[in-house]
């Protein structure tokens, strides 16, 4: 089914079948400015030229029937003298088994509705705070106080008291030299850069709870803003700002996981199919590889494919006709070709559409 209008085209693929029509698939696309100026009986015949060569990999071959709620456009194979370009699509057309049929309107609403354009809905002006959710100052601190690995260093940090356990409270004693907290009640890292031109001053990293983790690496990673950076881009820009145990190994698995970065990005190393080299030869038809070429128009003695024999030393070929290219065939024809002929006991064959190995006569 095809239809046009002012603003687009629109094709149904449709299959009828016993229980009724069923659709295949479904195509539509803007009418191109020029093509605005064309008469109504050409905007429909470019519907019908553009979906058959669309689906053509679908029609060619076959017989097909193009409903079409525009009636003169059935007699567009059979026009008289054509001119312009009804002249050229009626040829385009020439190659295919087609029968144009007409349905009125009413009843041609699946392919019209592809050739209209929906009304745009008017843009809504978000607030920033709609699109990226504001985290605040309170909520933060008792998400770091639940977090079990952070509440140790900041109840130490803030009273002073430690965890009953003896080793942990001697970690928690060495870590909290490298955190802070401010005014606030906010819990910071202390990190000093690592390379030179960095290391002019002392950086406060917000310590992160596990359970911000993941919106974390999706704003600097995923989010439209973001831009997919690599594994050590997006460790820096991280580094700069956040911290949390056993960050590095997170960012590489995100990274390593992303599925738009693994199926876009061009890989730096791309893997290589490892070489199966086959041993070399010692003699004449030590080796023999064999091909099948056919079917042919059978002949007296019923024979329709050719066996083909080349041998890897010397590249003699010779050539046997047979009446099937099946596997028995194959070996009974090398077997006797070997036996009348000078041909080692020992011989390799290769074929290429089926694997035989004959290893002695």
């Amino acid at each position: 089914m095809t239809d046009a209008c002012d603003t687009g085209l629109g094709i149904v693929l449709a299959q009828q079948g016993p229980e009724g029509e069923r659709v295949i698939a479904y195509a539509s696309r803007t009418i191109k400015p020029n093509e605005r100026n064309y008469a109504v009986i050409e905007k429909e015949a470019l519907a019908i030229v553009w979906g058959v060569k669309y689906f053509r990999h679908y029609l060619y071959g076959r017989k097909v029937t193009i409903i079409t709620d525009h009636n003169p456009l059935k007699w567009l194979m059979n026009i008289k003298d054509p001119a312009g370009r009804l002249a050229r699509w009626s040829l385009t057309l020439q190659e295919y088994d087609l029968q144009i049929e007409h349905r009125a309107g009413r009843k041609h609403q699946n392919a019209d509705a592809l050739s209209r354009i929906p009304p745009i809905a008017p843009l809504k002006d978000n607030k920033i705070e709609d699109v990226i959710p504001k985290l605040s100052i309170d909520r933060l601190c008792e998400m770091q106080r639940k977090d079990s690995n952070l509440f140790a260093i900041i109840n130490y940090l803030e009273k002073g008291e430690l965890p009953d356990q003896s080793s942990k409270a001697r970690e928690t004693v060495i870590l909290s030299d490298n955190y802070e907290l401010d005014n606030s009640g906010i819990l910071y890292h202390l990190f000093t850069p690592g390379s030179r031109k960095r290391r002019q001053c002392l950086r406060r990293q917000l310590a992160i709870p596990r359970c911000l983790i993941d919106e974390i690496l999706y704003a600097c990673h995923d989010d439209a803003t973001a831009g997919h950076l690599s594994l050590n881009k997006m460790y820096t820009k991280i580094q700069d700002r956040f911290y949390w145990k056993g960050m590095y190994s997170d960012v590489e698995f995100w990274c390593k996981s992303c599925v738009d970065c693994a199926t876009k990005k061009t890989p730096k190393h791309r893997p290589k199919a490892p070489l199966n080299p086959l041993p070399a030869v010692s003699g004449p038809f030590d080796r023999v590889a064999v091909d099948v070429l056919g079917p042919f128009p059978p002949t007296y003695n019923s024979n329709k494919y050719i066996l083909i024999f080349s041998d890897y030393l010397t590249r003699w070929p010779e050539a046997i006709p047979v009446p099937n290219a099946d596997a028995t065939t194959t070996a009974k024809s090398i077997y006797r070709r070997s036996c009348l002929s000078s041909w080692c006991a020992e011989t390799a064959t290769i074929r290429q559409r089926e694997k035989l190995s004959i290893k002695s006569c």
